[in-house]
């Protein structure tokens, strides 16, 4: 991996850039928890394939550092917007997983017209089934420690917090800092259901059929809600899919960008 640094918005943040390539760069997004380690296998074969990567840790993530203040889905694009403008890039394919597809749909669906086409593995969205969970995070974000002052329920503070984010499924609360715990709550609390039919560009939705964390059924929404987009379903494979099957996820990128701009 070729590991550089940059600092955008006051923020040290380190990112991959593979060489060569003269296509349209690939800005790749990681997961809540994950950084661009948890990616060498696939940008190395994408790389192999002859397209460019970029790919920053995003803020609170890897070896950036974390913002001053909890972030939404808007201050990470932001971000983003900042980083892309410190690298000279004038356009690009934006792919997303997880997290990284919140953030990915979001500013795909603002028609940015340096997003040339869009990728989106796994993406996270709050679908009708996902509010309670969302309830939870925003409810504890809005409300930090008051009621815990009380001395009655101060001293079951550690287990009734371990209950409320079980019963809200988000494992990756305990590693991450009280700030990024905030943050996580003001990701959560952010629709991006209602932009995807915003999303004009072409885009590529891969998802694995044994996803437990985004199901299956949120991609098939997707695909739905994007006009001009195709769905594919990895058998067997589940949330994790740059690390389950990376030669798939690869191949499949590596195929999208091919027809984007197909050689005479």
């Amino acid at each position: 991996m070729n590991i550089k640094y940059a600092t955008i918005l006051g923020l040290k943040t380190r990112y991959l850039e593979t060489e060569g390539g003269t296509d349209t760069p690939l800005l790749l997004l990681h997961g809540w928890g994950s950084s661009v380690n948890s990616w060498e296998k696939v940008t190395e074969k994408i790389s192999f394939g002859g397209q460019r990567v970029i790919m920053p840790d995003l803020p609170g993530f890897g070896e950036t550092q974390e913002p001053g203040n909890p972030w939404n889905i808007d201050d990470y694009i932001n971000f983003l917007k900042k980083f892309t403008e410190e690298l000279n890039i004038s356009d690009f394919i934006l792919a997303g997983h997880s997290f990284g597809g919140q953030i990915a749909i979001s500013w795909a669906s603002n028609q940015n017209p340096k997003i040339k086409a869009l990728i989106l593995m796994g993406a996270a969205r709050i679908a009708k089934h996902k509010k309670l969970k969302a309830q939870i995070f925003v409810f504890f974000t809005k409300i930090g420690n008051l009621p815990f002052e009380i001395p009655m329920i101060k001293s079951l503070r550690p287990l009734v917090r371990k209950i409320w984010y079980k019963l809200a499924g988000e494992k990756d609360y305990y590693k991450s800092s009280e700030l990024m715990r905030k943050t996580m709550g003001l990701v959560l609390a952010q629709e991006v259901g209602d932009r995807l039919q915003k999303i004009k560009i072409p885009a590529l939705i891969l998802w694995g059929d044994k996803d437990m964390v985004t199901p299956l059924a949120d991609g098939k929404i997707i695909n739905q809600s994007v006009q001009n987009s195709k769905l594919l379903v990895l058998p067997g494979a589940g949330h994790a899919i740059n690390a389950e099957m990376p030669n798939e996820v690869s191949k499949a990128i590596l195929e999208f960008i091919s027809k984007l701009n197909p050689k005479e």
